[in-house]
């Protein structure tokens, strides 16, 4: 849901838009941005807008216009900005109210690997990425990066972030490790500090990563291998989590323990 105004008014509803590159040629400030294909039906059949209807441009790479509806036709939509647009940093650049956090997690099941992208996304995660593993489910290595895409762009529009999250392509453990530059910790089960222990101590970073292992959890060779690579193990919770489960409450207390004031 939009947040209230605060002034007595509803909320202003949040529409996808193209992004537009300021540096283009042709480029003009006062022309507004349409919205995305895939925007139109919902914003035509679905709420009927009409001439004067206000709404929020969000073009995912940090960009928020006031638009106004100046024209509405049955298959089409004309809008007029009303004001400058809202910019936001992006996660990890100064002036953002978060690091740049990257999940890497072995996915579970298609369903339930869509509604862990969309919250990570509302959460502020910045990068997601699928962890292939010893115990990784079937299947769930190769996931469906357009729908997952989709996912995390509609969970942006509900929760008002101004910048998509990356979905990244699947890479194996090892490839992970050996790419890694960050400060990053994992999950396990078996023991570990406390996942706000270890983010506390990494409030002044500007990229973390976290890693998330499958239900069957981590092999003793991917154990050895995390620690091998300086990524110490964290725990959550005396039971033992769904991996989405995991993920996502790992992530609130990361985001918890690194927000700063914007």
């Amino acid at each position: 849901m939009c947040p209230p105004r605060g002034d007595g008014r509803a909320p202003r509803r949040r529409f996808l838009v193209e992004a537009v590159d300021p540096d283009s040629e042709g480029f003009r400030a006062d022309r507004a941005p349409q919205l995305l294909a895939e925007e139109l039906p919902h914003a035509l059949k679905v709420l009927r807008l009409k001439v004067g209807d206000v709404l929020d441009g969000m073009d995912g790479c940090g960009r928020t216009w006031p638009l106004v509806v100046s024209a509405a036709g049955r298959h089409s939509l004309d809008l007029e900005i009303q004001g400058d647009p809202e910019t936001s940093p992006p996660p990890g650049a100064p002036g953002a109210s978060l690091p740049a956090i990257e999940v890497a997690v072995a996915f579970p099941r298609p369903s339930l690997a869509e509604e862990m992208v969309g919250r990570l996304t509302q959460l502020g995660v910045a990068r997601i990425r699928p962890l292939i593993t010893e115990r990784s489910t079937p299947g769930a290595s190769d996931p469906k990066h357009a729908k997952l895409e989709r996912v995390a762009r509609e969970a942006c529009k509900q929760s008002g972030r101004a910048w998509f999250p990356a979905i990244l392509e699947p890479m194996d453990l090892t490839a992970w490790l050996a790419g890694l530059n960050v400060p990053a910790t994992h999950l396990d089960a078996s023991g570990g500090t406390r996942v706000a222990d270890w983010a506390e101590g990494r409030s002044g970073s500007s990229e973390m990563a976290l890693a998330v292992g499958p239900e069957g959890g981590w092999s003793d060779p991917e154990r050895d291998a995390l620690h091998r690579a300086g990524v110490g193990a964290t725990r959550l919770a005396p039971h033992i989590l769904r991996t989405e489960t995991a993920a996502e409450a790992a992530a609130a207390i990361l985001v918890q323990c690194v927000m700063r004031d914007a």
